[in-house]
């Protein structure tokens, strides 16, 4: 570019003298050549073998392509760590850091594999100690490198080994550092350890982060809350310290899994999926599990249940642990089977057992429950270390280069590793000397302490002495808790307080060691916004090491790698110890209700029927009624399935089957609105005949309404019993009656079924006796239909949603009532509620809306709007109440 600045001018032909793009490629070739040992990197790396790094490659192979290699200073790290104690290696490959090249047959080799080897330093540093390049990722190519590397130069081997799943890695580990061919074979030696003996000389680990990863992607396409459950419930099996929370938390995944309907049972009883979620729900909110009580399932106290041959048969590899996983599999399915719930389980996942039951096989490599046996190890295991040492080599050693022949990338690796070894050791060196001073000082301030109070003793026996005077001269102390100089000289960098024998009284403390500091240079400085007592100060001692400016020769590349590696953290994570209630539950999804329009809505087409135009009004009752049967139908499978049998025999059944399969109102609705209110409901005719236009007026109370649409139905059961011994009667009412103020003092009491509460009169005796007679009344469908009575004939009662009791108790049930909705009077302020004899509340010109509770929150619908959440403190005038006897749980 000189050349062309000095020759050309803008505009000016290329000179001749300049030269072209092939003698440029030339050149540069030719200048890289020269930088190399020589053009064969095979036989560039045997110079280098018997050059510079003599005693740091320890075998070289052509085809296929190996090099297993470990510098001096590795090597020195790696017996200064081993002599600290128990030491752990993560061990990981990656590829694309070197190039390919041609063989001696013109063949290219395959990829090229870095493995390494990397551990931590007692200070917290990460330095790799040993690396291989291959294109082979066989377990006999793994073995040879691991038992080459450490048994050649004689080093320890490591007490832990963390790898990913990569088969040829795993299995390769296993014959190097246990003996064992076979991952199996390890993992059944883990099976059942009783003596301490028989452990393992290395404790071999599955990457916690690989294992999950597995989990994630066969999950992705399933819905967000099972996704979430079972990747909580895998975190909680990987976290078990022990094979008896192993196989509890086991147990109740499968059951979950494997259970296609949970709820109740048809006997009453809660079925397995149910008590296995409830067990699973405390294992989540509690770190520690062994001492919970967990309910009893009478299913699973029975006796042994014999298990079919396909259940209970055996893996086709010898596996210990998939055995006694299928043997407990066995006996779930056997049990499912037999105790079957009533609602669909939404966390129904059969892949997600299969896949379960396949990876038990190998329990101790992922989950911890051998890590107190073996004494030492990460909870839970990770390999990220070496992640983070490839991502340095890849961004930051390799930055401006791309992809350097295995010679030249072997060079410069060698000098980071030795650069990497200088600093790691420098840094063992003064955490070593470090906590060296901090123990001296802790002990100097001990015998400071010790001097300053002898000192004080003496003081005050002067003061009460014979003599009564004060000492003339205080003594300097010989030792301060900063002084490095214990023979009484100090310097300016010492605080003089502490060395004339006036001791912190410990209101400051130093941030780092804890050491009591004078609040004045150069005792301690301070490090933070605050100031007064809250102050954070460090000690001179701490000071100077902060301050210390450390020469980092592979800071840039550090600083590189960790700024990759944090960001990209996300701060949720499946494996913390425990989570709030209900945080893996699934949410419940609410189908969205389809919404009558009002019959006197002026955008409501009239129906035609035989030639005649029909228009309904006052419908505002019926459709509240509606609203909420036909949101217990989207709610409850229990009464959906009431609804179909008994739709044949009902027209009120027939329309909200027909709005529940179609999910939306149609004109068909309103015609079917209008057969269902036809026969009964209407009181008077407008009208003009002669021009076919018909008004039916659909004025009732909710007890009147009920009774007429429900009248082919069984919903209760009356038993009235004279007091004269005449034979009793059974009468079959659709609605109980109830006291709207003696409801809301029910507050989850009995609801005592008797006359007391239904009638306002005395009863008498149906037969010609005419003597008064008690009555009893037992519930015989899915709902239960409660109109309310006001306590006074002349005052309107108005409370609250939440006051309504969301569960009652039922004399002589075992079965509960659950709050479904209410049917709401919402009179016009300028228009009166009539109130009828038996002090029942009628509408005339008023509004009625149904409020229906899903989730356990409060919705309003009413007739034309759109469904809305409303407050669970609306003043309401409950015309009716719905409850539904059993089905807590909903879709």
């Amino acid at each position: 570019m000189q050349m062309v600045n000095q020759l050309m001018e803008d505009g000016d032909s290329e000179p001749p003298q300049l030269p072209s793009s092939p003698v440029l490629r030339m050149i540069k070739h030719q200048t890289l050549a020269a930088d190399r040992l020589h053009l064969d990197p095979v036989k560039a790396l045997q110079i280098l073998k018997a050059r510079e790094m003599k005693n740091e490659i320890f075998t070289i192979r052509c085809d296929p392509f190996y090099i297993n290699y470990s510098t001096e200073l590795q090597q020195k790290i790696h017996r200064r760590i081993a002599n600290k104690g128990n030491f752990s290696l993560k061990i990981d490959a990656t590829s694309g850091i070197t190039r390919t090249f041609r063989r001696i047959d013109t063949h290219h080799t395959g990829p090229i594999h870095l493995f390494s080897a990397v551990t931590q330093t007692p200070s917290g540093q990460q330095i790799a100690l040993g690396q291989m390049l291959t294109e082979s990722q066989a377990a006999t190519s793994i073995d040879e490198w691991l038992t080459e590397w450490l048994g050649t130069q004689k080093l320890p081997f490591p007490k832990e080994v963390v790898t990913d799943e990569g088969l040829g890695l795993l299995v390769g580990c296993i014959r190097a550092f246990t003996g064992y061919k076979t991952v199996n074979s390890y993992a059944d030696a883990l099976f059942d350890i009783s003596d301490t003996n028989r452990l393992p000389a290395c404790y071999i680990r599955l990457d916690v982060a690989h294992f999950l990863k597995t989990y994630v992607a066969m999950l992705k396409n399933s819905n967000k809350s099972l996704g979430k459950y079972y990747k909580g419930g895998i975190a909680k099996l990987i976290m078990a310290r022990n094979k008896e929370n192993a196989e509890i938390i086991l147990r109740n995944l499968l059951i979950i899994a494997q259970s296609p309907t949970c709820g109740m049972t048809v006997e009453g009883f809660p079925s397995l999926c149910s008590h296995a979620k409830e067990k699973m729900e405390k294992i989540f909110t509690h770190h520690n599990f062994e001492n919970l009580t967990f309910p009893s399932n009478r299913t699973e106290t029975d006796a042994e249940v014999s298990t079919s041959p396909n259940a209970r048969s055996k893996a086709v590899q010898p596996s210990l642990w998939k055995d006694w996983a299928l043997e407990i599999n066995g006996k779930i399915l056997e049990q499912i089977e037999c105790v079957a719930g009533t609602i669909t389980n939404e966390l129904y996942c059969p892949d997600f057992s299969k896949k379960l039951l396949s990876d038990i096989k190998w329990l101790p490599l992922w989950s911890c429950i051998c890590r107190d046996e073996f004494g030492f190890g990460r909870v839970p295991a990770s390999s990220a270390a070496v992640e983070s040492s490839f991502n340095i080599i890849k961004t930051w050693l390799l930055a401006k280069m791309k992809s350097p022949r295995p010679d030249l990338f072997i060079t410069l690796h060698k000098h980071y590793l030795d650069a990497q070894s200088i600093l790691v050791g420098t840094k063992m060196d003064n955490h070593i000397k470090g906590r060296d001073e901090s123990e001296n000082r802790d002990l100097q301030f001990e015998v400071a302490e010790i001097s300053h109070e002898q000192q004080t003793e003496e003081i005050g026996s002067d003061l009460t002495g014979d003599e009564g005077g004060l000492p003339g001269e205080q003594p300097i102390y010989h030792s301060s808790p900063v002084s490095s100089d214990n023979r009484g000289n100090f310097n300016v960098e010492e605080c003089l307080i502490c060395a004339a024998g006036h001791l912190p009284t410990g209101g400051h403390k130093c941030e780092k060691c804890n050491l009591p500091v004078h609040i004045i240079p150069p005792c301690s400085v301070s490090i933070g916004d605050e100031e007064g007592y809250g102050e954070k100060r460090l000690c001179n001692g701490c000071n100077s090491k902060r301050e210390k400016a450390t020469t980092r020769l592979c800071r840039d590349g550090q600083e590189t790698g960790d700024s990759k590696t944090v960001s990209g953290k996300r701060n949720f994570s499946y494996l913390k110890k425990t989570y709030p209630p209900d945080f893996f539950t699934p949410k419940k999804t609410l189908d969205t209700i389809p919404v009558l329009k009002k019959g006197n809505d002026p955008s409501l087409r009239a129906i035609r029927v035989r030639g005649k135009r029909i228009n309904l009004t006052n419908t505002d009752i019926f459709d509240a009624l509606f609203h909420a049967l036909l949101t217990m139908a989207f709610d409850l499978p229990d009464f959906i399935q009431y609804l179909e049998q008994h739709r044949n025999h009902n027209a009120l059944f027939r329309m909200i089957h027909y709005v529940y399969t179609s999910k939306r109102i149609s004109q068909t609705t309103y015609v079917k609105r209008y057969h269902v209110l036809a026969p009964h409901l209407f009181n008077e005719t407008l009208g003009h005949h002669e021009v076919d236009c018909v008004v039916m007026n659909c004025e009732s109370d909710a007890g009147e309404i009920c009774e007429k649409l429900m009248e082919s139905l069984s919903l209760l059961e009356r038993t009235v019993i004279c007091d004269g011994g005449c034979s009793p009667i059974t009468l079959q009412p659709c609605v109980l009656k109830v006291y709207l103020d003696k409801l809301i003092r029910l507050n989850s009491d009995f609801l005592p079924l008797q006359e007391d509460i239904e009638e306002v009169q005395t009863i008498k005796c149906p037969h010609s006796c005419s003597r008064d007679a008690s009555s009893t009344i037992a519930i015989k469908a899915p709902l239960i239909l409660i109109q309310t009575i006001l306590s006074s004939a002349n005052q309107q009662q108005k409370i609250k949603l939440h006051q309504i009791p969301k569960q009652v108790n039922v004399l002589n049930m075992e079965k509960q009532l659950f709050l479904r909705g209410i049917v709401d009077s919402e009179a016009l302020e300028d228009s009166p509620v009539a109130i009828r004899s038996q002090r029942l509340i009628k509408f005339i010109n008023g509004k009625c809306s149904a409020h229906v509770l899903r989730n356990n929150s409060w919705f309003t619908i009413q007739g034309g709007e759109k469904t809305r959440l409303c407050r669970a403190d609306k003043t309401v005038l409950p015309v009716l109440v719905i409850y539904s006897q059993g089905g807590k749980d909903e879709k």
